[in-house]
């Protein structure tokens, strides 16, 4: 009986080809997203922020426009953060809702859970790279 080809493990190389490959939708969904709102409270936004000397950058983070005062009390718009879990809630009360936002916004939530689970990964094979370097 012919054995079974073993699957062999994802190189750190295409995984990171991956992950760059994710990071441009990313980027691509987060201008979708803004150019699909007026600029107005309760428009949603993703940033994409870097931090420094991070394998997982760019950090998907969700946002929430708001009304804010200076010094002054003059109003101001600011983009206050929220939790991704809370994005789903704020999403029909964004201003100018339509569907092509509602599956822009699902696309961008379901590429961030899939990045994230890709990070892991990353992070695992490098630790696994790093073991073994210092075994030999």
């Amino acid at each position: 009986m012919p054995k079974t080809p073993r699957l062999s493990a994802p190189s750190l190389d295409a995984l990171l080809a991956e992950q760059a490959r994710q990071t441009e939708r990313l980027r691509l969904l987060a201008a979708r997203i803004a150019h699909l709102q007026p600029r107005a409270p309760g428009a949603l936004a993703l940033a994409l922020v870097r931090c420094q000397g991070c394998g997982g950058c760019p950090h998907p983070q969700w946002r929430r426009a708001v009304w804010r005062r200076d010094r002054t009390g003059r109003r101001y718009l600011a983009r206050r953060r929220i939790e991704a879990s809370q994005v789903r809630r704020y999403l029909h009360l964004a201003p100018g809702f339509t569907p092509a936002l509602g599956e822009a916004v699902e696309e961008a939530l379901a590429l961030c859970a899939e990045r994230h689970r890709l990070n892991d990964l990353i992070r695992q094979l490098r630790l696994r790279q790093a073991a073994s370097r210092e075994g030999r």
